[in-house]
């Protein structure tokens, strides 16, 4: 599972392994944690364009080393599958 067009993906192999749970169960709650909007997408920018898209563990970890060690035209933004915007 991932985002077409960016690196990141995750595989049923892993949830299971991090979970404790067997993988078709660990697969299932990621989905729905993700598409319920209980887990946050977050989206990197620089110079306007999209460069990358995750699921975040950590969205103000990730802000601030965007701020951080980013180009000065990063931006991060951190969204719920339906697309509202999580303040961080």
């Amino acid at each position: 599972m991932g985002f077409d067009g960016f690196p990141w993906h995750t595989h049923g192999s892993i949830l299971a392994s991090l979970s404790g749970k067997d993988e078709e169960t660990a697969i299932d709650d990621f989905v729905a944690h993700l598409t319920s909007g209980k887990s946050i997408i977050a989206v990197k920018r620089i110079g306007g364009s999209i460069t990358d898209v995750w699921v975040t563990d950590d969205p103000a970890d990730d802000a601030l080393s965007s701020r951080q060690f980013g180009p000065d035209d990063e931006t991060m933004e951190f969204r719920r599958w339906d697309g509202s915007s999580v303040e961080v």
